[in-house]
């Protein structure tokens, strides 16, 4: 596997248009209720191949590329919330978490805090103070 442009982030092998464009249906439509045979049919691949294609090209799977996706989006929103004007539960909800206590871990795994936190937090952050929103950096990236 290649880099983009020696940023780190892996670019897809050969053949792998179909993934490509499963990602970008993904980026660009996060909140929308995906199932993994509804986006290998947009793309015109079975299932099992576009799970393999995923993690051939992105070590990870379709919908776990979805759930972070969303969590990137439920953090940001909560970072950027006015305080007392949104709860956890809404965000999670508007972001298709429907079980709480797999969404905090997998939350917590990835930023490092509870999303309460984050949003306690939020009112406090001010600009340049090194509590940037993070932008899917450290997670691959397909450039059609």
């Amino acid at each position: 596997m290649s880099t983009l442009r020696g940023q780190g982030h892996p670019s897809p092998a050969a053949g792998v248009r179909p993934v490509s464009q499963a990602v970008e249906l993904l980026r660009n439509s996060p909140a929308h209720p995906w199932t993994v045979t509804e986006l290998a049919a947009r793309v015109s691949l079975s299932v099992r191949s576009l799970q393999e294609g995923f993690r051939r090209s992105l070590d990870t799977t379709p919908m776990a590329y979805l759930r972070h996706l969303r969590l990137q989006k439920v953090h940001q929103e909560l970072v950027r919330a006015a305080p007392g004007t949104v709860s956890v539960t809404e965000v999670t909800a508007r972001w298709g978490f429907a079980h709480l206590g797999r969404f905090a871990t997998a939350y917590r795994s990835e930023f490092l805090e509870r999303p309460s936190e984050t949003l306690r937090s939020a009112g406090t952050r001010t600009p340049g103070s090194g509590d940037s929103v993070p932008q899917g950096e450290d997670f691959p990236h397909f450039h059609a």
